[in-house]
């Protein structure tokens, strides 16, 4: 794997990024689950631990990001809704099979209405990313269509006033519902920046050493003033988390891979999503948390724990990857894609219908 400053049409970096932003989430959730961030703050275990979260909580930002910069395009093109089906689909049948595994071998956490509900992941925001993605999705083309109407100029200069007036406001993020950033308003202003990048080449000059010494400033600068205790704990919406998100897309756009890594990255890319999907399903969360909990290790060397958390995710990322192409090779067998494809027509029928009542006639 070499760096370059080549763009190709299809960059591989940024789908290997979205497998490595998966991976961070991975990390979040091993730290947070298994009180390694809860450690007294006077030890090396402590400021290991949030080195790690520091690095890896621009998970959310980097991926929701990466949506706006591979989707927009500045010619318009066909809304897929058979896209949303298809994924729907994968988040339920991985919520449904689980659930029902998840109420046999734990009854007492998991009853059975959760199996019913789990048929809804949207509605009982079981996931709250795909919550709000499922609204994000609908204004995309809404979205892309605006920013395809600016020059690049502006759309420069919003790129900007998202950088100071969302990011490093804190207070007026609060006051129009960004918050901690789990929400649809923080997904639809990175999916904008992400498109922006996209449509103005935000970053096209940076170079790839510059990208990594951003983010490891970045981190080293969040991280101490965390352990320090002059900044509380950050947010997915915080300044500098957002910042390193834009320089890991960078860094990895301008990477360039061998054969054996492409192809790599076509087989293991596309399982990205399922990854956090089970790793945040009630019946995985329990199994890695508290029947398989990692937590022993919080006593070890700041280095063992480095090591242990990462080994475990790297562990679980690996997992999924192997399950999941199993089961995208079931629902081939089973022409899911297919069967979207019927119901994205079918829907493309109705709406032209009601489209056309709708429609005002000449007198």
């Amino acid at each position: 794997m070499t760096v370059t400053s080549k763009v190709s049409t299809r960059n591989w970096g940024i789908d290997l990024l979205r497998l490595v932003s998966m991976l961070f989430v991975v990390i979040l959730h091993m730290l947070r689950h298994n009180g390694f961030l809860k450690l007294p703050s006077d030890t090396s275990q402590y400021a290991a631990a949030w080195f790690l979260e520091i690095m890896a909580m621009c998970a959310v930002d980097i991926f929701a990001i990466v949506s706006g910069y591979v989707t927009y395009r500045d010619t318009p093109r066909k809304f897929k809704f058979s896209s949303y089906v298809n994924l729907w689909l994968q988040v339920t049948f991985y919520t449904v099979i689980l659930m029902i595994i998840g109420h046999f071998a734990y009854p007492e956490v998991l009853p059975t209405k959760r199996i019913f509900l789990a048929f809804f992941p949207v509605s009982t925001n079981q996931y709250w990313y795909f919550t709000a993605y499922t609204a994000l999705f609908f204004i995309m083309p809404i979205l892309d269509a605006g920013l395809r109407a600016i020059s690049v100029e502006s759309a420069r200069r919003i790129f900007l006033a998202f950088l100071v007036a969302f990011i490093a406001i804190p207070q007026f993020s609060d006051s129009i519902g960004i918050g901690t950033g789990y929400n649809f308003a923080w997904l639809a202003i990175l999916y904008i920046a992400g498109a922006i990048m996209k449509k103005a080449n935000i970053g096209a000059n940076v170079k790839a050493p510059v990208s990594a010494l951003a983010i490891l400033l970045l981190t080293a600068g969040t991280w101490g003033l965390k352990v320090t205790g002059i900044l509380g704990t950050p947010q997915y919406a915080a300044f500098p988390i957002f910042l390193s998100a834009i320089f890991w897309i960078l860094l990895f756009s301008r990477l360039n891979f061998s054969s054996v890594w492409v192809r790599f990255i076509k087989w293991a890319a596309p399982t990205s999503f399922s990854i956090y999907i089970l790793n945040m399903h009630p019946a995985v969360m329990y199994t890695l948390y508290n029947r398989f909990s990692i937590s022993g290790f919080a006593d070890s060397p700041a280095v063992i724990v480095v090591l242990v958390v990462l080994g475990a995710s790297l562990a679980f990322v690996i997992a999924v990857v192997l399950v999941d192409r199993l089961r995208m090779r079931l629902f081939t067998l089973l022409h899911v894609p297919q069967a979207t494809k019927r119901i994205e027509s079918v829907a493309e029928r109705i709406v032209t219908g009601v489209s056309a009542k709708l429609s005002p006639r000449d007198s």
